[in-house]
């Protein structure tokens, strides 16, 4: 409110924090309006119904990937899900003989290691299937990170603590892992699931699953599928030649692209880029050259700082948490992160890398580099989904 009249202030410049909403005289409060003529598209999520099923009968969908995203309806999904299986088996279904499985659990995130300790504690036979490790996205983020469980007005279910409005990462893995043994839950990490097919000779699913380096063969006969797989899937990749090098630095052999930060510690007085524009790139960026205390950061010591080149095809996300860009920009204002606007990475080399204009590909400069951090997003499930006849809708 600018002289009583209600004004358009810098609206480039808004961060979407509602810090304007707090700060309003008028009582009750003005609502800002955005007006646009761009269509605004809804993205594509699987079709289920209030009980999580989708359109193939036994097949149910929770978590991330069904579109309902945040930790704590995951967990609550979770054990709503199995409340539902269990409820369907128990009244009415006729006895598979053939499935030597209640329940088969894809993923195991907080959605799918809720559903299996549910599936635990209702005495239905299960198995989740996780191709990473059990809770590899958590366990993904960086070492200390405050993880909130949202939202927080609403109560927690299941079999996993998600209660009070959230805690550190590595106190959550703790007690989630420590949940998981406990209740003697069958996890099989580093196992792939590759296809699932409704039996045409009776009530149960064919679930086909690859183990270890080797890829064995495994498959399964589950009456009830419980896809709990997030959004991430496989980590979204570059497309470069290049992209699979190793490098030796510090007299160790590694990658020299890497798709997930989960010790920023391990990185000193490196020259890294970090390619991306959502919470997951501009928070490894700022603790790699920063640390953490609360809303706050601290610079690292000269000793410790790394060299941070922030590459961004386009601009920041929409999405991007008010926290993280207000750390960022913090970061670039006083020199510690450099940033390329619509710019992509063009060549990778051992100890260097050439950076284009993300529009004409033409070379606008080249950077010494040692690591990459690629964080990009990862290809969504989509064709998987599909192949056991899901819609999307």
């Amino acid at each position: 409110i600018v002289g009583g009249i209600a004004t358009v202030v810098a609206r480039d410049q808004c961060m979407e924090d509602t810090s304007c909403q707090i700060e309003c005289p008028v009582n009750p409060k003005a609502c800002i309006v955005v007006n646009t003529t761009k269509k605004i598209k809804s993205r594509p999520a699987p079709v289920r119904d209030a009980s999580f099923m989708t359109n193939v009968p036994g097949c149910y969908i929770i978590g991330d990937v069904s579109g309902t995203p945040l930790i704590k309806n995951a967990a609550n999904e979770g054990a709503d899900v199995v409340e539902h299986i269990a409820r369907e088996l128990g009244n009415g279904a006729q006895p598979e003989p053939k499935a030597e499985l209640d329940v088969a659990i894809i993923g195991v995130g907080p959605a799918g290691l809720s559903a299996a300790i549910a599936a635990k504690q209702r005495n239905l036979t299960c198995v989740g299937i996780e191709q990473d490790t059990a809770l590899s996205t958590i366990a993904a983020y960086p070492v200390g990170k405050y993880v909130f469980f949202k939202p927080d007005t609403m109560p927690a279910r299941g079999g996993i603590m998600v209660e009070g409005l959230g805690d550190q990462r590595e106190r959550i893995l703790e007690s989630w892992l420590s949940a998981m043994r406990a209740s003697g839950v069958r996890i099989n990490e580093g196992e792939s699931c590759k296809s699932i097919r409704r039996a045409e000779d009776g009530d149960y699913f064919t679930v086909q699953t690859e183990r270890g380096a080797e890829k064995e063969q495994v498959t399964y006969r589950a009456r009830r599928v419980v896809l709990a797989l997030g959004t991430r899937g496989t980590p979204m990749k570059l497309r470069l030649p290049g992209e699979e090098m190793k490098v030796t630095r510090d007299g160790n052999t590694e990658d020299k692209v890497k798709y997930k930060l989960a010790d920023p510690e391990a990185y000193r007085r490196k020259k890294i880029i970090v390619v991306g524009a959502g919470n997951s790139a501009i928070e490894a960026a700022v603790d790699l050259v920063a640390r953490r205390e609360g809303d706050r950061i601290s610079f690292r010591p000269p000793e410790e700082i790394n060299e941070v080149t922030l590459v961004i095809r386009s601009d920041m996300k929409n999405d991007l948490k008010f926290g993280n860009k207000l750390q960022v920009y913090q970061c670039i204002d006083e020199g510690k992160i450099k940033v390329y606007f619509g710019t992509a990475i063009k060549e990778i080399r051992d100890g260097e890398v050439d950076l284009m204009n993300a529009r004409t590909s033409e070379v606008k400069a080249t950077v010494p580099n040692d690591y990459i951090f690629a964080m990009i997003g990862g290809d969504r499930p989509t064709k998987f989904l599909e192949a056991i006849g899901i819609k999307i809708g």
